[in-house]
């Protein structure tokens, strides 16, 4: 139990300090100029124009992606809001959206692979257990 404690807690301790180093004025400013002073020193020089492109516009577009993506991939793939045995089994079941790419999803199908029979089977008496109760 030691070790997954110790993990947890250097975890947060890193965590920490990455929050603390982002609310940092003074070094955030130190960074905005750093990277100001690389962007006119590439604006100046043609080579490192022509070397860097458009690399800038290009890191912008996928941060900005990686923001419109970042929450459905966390609730869909990574379970978020959703960590429960009960959503574990309708994924299982279910699969992936089909817009989501997944490491669950079989590759050669265009279907979902099918969950574990024992899930099945669990998933059938819970559907019989229902409609019994509603009956």
């Amino acid at each position: 139990m030691q070790d997954p404690l110790n993990s947890i807690e250097n975890s947060i301790k890193v965590r920490r300090k990455q929050l603390d180093a982002l609310l940092d004025d003074a070094l955030m400013q130190s960074k905005r100029a750093e990277e100001s002073a690389l962007r006119q020193k590439v604006a100046a020089d043609p080579a490192l124009q022509a070397l860097a492109g458009s690399a800038w516009d290009d890191m912008a577009k996928a941060q900005a992606e990686y923001r419109n993506q970042l929450l459905p991939y966390s609730f869909i793939e990574n379970g978020a809001g959703f960590n429960s045995e009960l959503y574990r089994y309708a994924r299982a079941w279910c699969g992936p959206p089909p817009s989501v790419p997944s490491r669950t999803r079989n590759a050669s199908a265009s279907t979902p692979t099918r969950p574990l029979p024992q899930l099945e089977q669990f998933i059938r008496r819970i559907r019989r257990s229902m409609q019994r109760s509603t009956s």
